[in-house]
């Protein structure tokens, strides 16, 4: 048994935040045995974990107690602090980026007590980056690029040079610096032809759906002509694991779209040249980041092509941030009673020995939590770190037939509603108490994640897929009892029930039911 167990409870109940919000909620520790305690510190923080190396800020740390931990206390913190710009909760390919508020009891000569539990962070209302000024890239952005390659391609050929007596094993080297050496001047030698190019992207930040506008100029030096322009834009997500000769790098390519921003251009000496050209942003919330050894990288490139002749080639980074939120009053956080929120980083707690849980009279001894706020949804107590908790009374299969309406018609509906807005939150709201049969078809099933959801479903498992014969995007929630129904379910199968709406997902953006 740990030596402490910690129980977390948010002002909200469903642990949604924005960035540049403030997090409030209660702690408790419940003591299991007697130990001295050098510091009890809580934590806001975000970690990475993924393919690649995990990376990890801190953004808030506070100590709560110094002394002696009491087996069979229980002691309750309010805590109070603020999100940073950025990163947002982000869970894609190989990189996952989510939030947590972390506890640690350092006690000498023994292991740590520590328990955390996680929260989701959308994209605030304020922008997380600035926008920086136009990127204007010339001849001279590349010279860095025309040493550091000519350096590579020498040591490259000398390492084939002594080893060409060696039945010919230097031929390979020396092909390579030969190719490296060819990319490094490609674009000198393209501008023997046109001339100094100079390309313009701006702005240099965007948002999703949001449009980068490209301006290629250069003055020709010799006749000729180009085939076309084409101009693109690439996300990447780049996660490495391992160090030195383990060390290994993973790529998943997020988007690649390109297009022909002019065609059969003829070049005459002296006359000059400029294609003007827009390319969209996709929808996406792959924003860029750069967290330790992980990272979203975004580009435009552009490439002349020049018949006969080396093609000149850029490649311009650029930055995706978040799309603002409007300002949603549903999102804000109420104050606790009626007092004023303290200041961010503030921490209120109680005087030690008092606490906002209780045992039962039953001889079970489970805990029951009191509600954070009498003004807001009481929010599910969560147990990071051993311990029972009590289970909410079952909830009855109702008697109400399915509802005529259908199921994918109020998918539908939520998909066409402006995401992270309050109007989802209303249809959700209104479709309550309504039952619907479905046909999904399974994609994969996991274990249900425990942020959001109630007891009698915490430890069952989730069916994940999409509604039959549509895209539409939905996850099914099971009891614990029905774990072995549903692990019996393979992916490509379909599974038929009548269910209810739990909510919808805005971070995965997938319509949440639940089995009756």
């Amino acid at each position: 048994m740990s030596k402490c167990d910690f129980y977390f409870e948010f002002e909200r109940a469903d642990r949604t935040y924005r960035s540049n919000e403030k997090v409030r909620g209660r702690v408790t520790v419940v003591v299991n045995k007697t130990v001295d305690c050098r510091d009890l510190k809580l934590t806001g923080l975000w970690r990475t974990h993924g393919r690649g190396n995990r990376a990890q800020g801190e953004y808030h740390s506070t100590s709560l107690y110094q002394g002696q931990l009491t087996a069979g206390e229980r002691h309750s913190y309010d805590f109070e602090f603020q999100i940073p710009p950025q990163p947002v909760t982000y869970h894609g390919n190989l990189i996952n980026v989510d939030h947590y508020v972390s506890m640690r009891a350092d006690i000498p000569w023994a292991f740590d007590a520590t328990g955390e539990t996680e929260f989701i962070v959308l994209p605030g209302y304020e922008s997380p980056v600035s926008d920086a000024p136009l990127a204007t890239f010339t001849q001279s952005s590349s010279l860095v690029g025309m040493i550091f390659g000519t350096i590579i391609a020498l040591v490259f050929m000398g390492v084939g040079l002594f080893l060409l007596p060696f039945y010919g094993l230097g031929v390979i080297p020396i092909a390579i610096g030969l190719g490296i050496l060819f990319f490094a001047f490609r674009n000198r030698l393209a501008e023997r032809k046109l001339g100094p190019v100079e390309c313009v992207i701006a702005p240099s930040t965007q948002v999703p759906g949001g449009e980068l506008g490209v301006r290629i100029s250069f003055s020709p030096r010799q006749s000729g002509s180009i085939t076309k322009i084409v101009v693109g834009m690439r996300g990447t997500e780049t996660a490495v694991s391992g160090s030195g000769t383990n060390k290994t790098t993973h790529r998943h390519k997020l988007h690649e779209s390109q297009q022909t921003a002019a065609e059969s251009l003829q070049l005459i000496p002296g006359q000059s040249h400029t294609v003007e050209h827009f390319i969209a942003c996709p929808e996406t919330s792959a924003y860029t980041i750069k967290l330790g050894e992980n990272s979203i990288d975004w580009v435009v490139h552009v490439r002349l092509d020049i018949p006969r002749w080396p093609d000149w080639v850029m490649e311009v980074p650029v930055q995706i941030v978040p799309l603002l939120a409007a300002n949603d009053p549903a999102m804000e956080s109420s104050p606790r009673g009626e007092a004023e929120p303290s200041d961010s980083g503030s921490v209120a707690h109680a005087p030690h020995g008092d606490t906002a849980l209780a045992y039962d009279d039953e001889p079970s001894g489970a805990m029951v939590a009191e509600p954070y706020s009498a003004a807001a949804p009481q929010a599910e107590l969560t147990e990071n770190d051993g311990g029972d908790i009590e289970d909410s009374p079952s909830i009855a299969s109702p008697s109400a037939p399915p509802s005529s309406r259908s199921l994918q018609a109020v998918a539908e509906q939520l998909i066409a509603a402006e995401r992270y807005s309050s109007r989802r939150t209303e249809i959700v709201e209104s479709m309550q108490g309504e039952l619907f049969q479905v046909t999904l078809e399974i994609e994969r099933s996991s274990s249900t994640f425990g942020v959001y959801d109630d007891p009698q479903y915490r430890s069952g498992q989730t069916l994940i897929g999409t509604l039959d014969s549509t895209d539409i995007p939905v996850a099914i929630q099971f009891r614990e009892s029905q774990n072995e129904v549903v692990r019996g379910l393979a992916a490509h199968t379909t599974w038929s029930g009548t269910v209810r709406i739990n909510r919808w997902d805005d971070l995965y953006d997938r319509l949440e039911l639940r089995t009756v």
